[in-house]
């Protein structure tokens, strides 16, 4: 007896061959799972913007205080 897909009764089925042609969903849902993967990248790219721009802005916090304190000290030492 030979084994492998020659032994295999049924026909192979296309429809689940993953180099078929034959598209898995509607140009519809294509184009609305496209525009959510958009969105996802979108949502990172905006939160990556946001860290960004909080981390700015405590470094021009920490500068600004470092160089009034040391105005304070030279008045009050001078």
């Amino acid at each position: 007896m030979r084994r492998g897909w020659e032994s295999n009764p049924r026909p192979p089925d296309h429809k689940s061959d993953a180099l078929t042609t034959e598209p898995r969903c509607s140009k519809e849902d294509m184009v609305e799972n496209k525009f959510e993967e958009n969105t996802k990248g979108m949502v990172v790219v905006v939160a990556v913007v946001v860290v960004a721009v909080v981390v700015v802005a405590v470094v021009v916090v920490a500068v600004v205080v470092v160089v009034v304190a040391a105005v304070v000290v030279a008045v009050l030492v001078g």
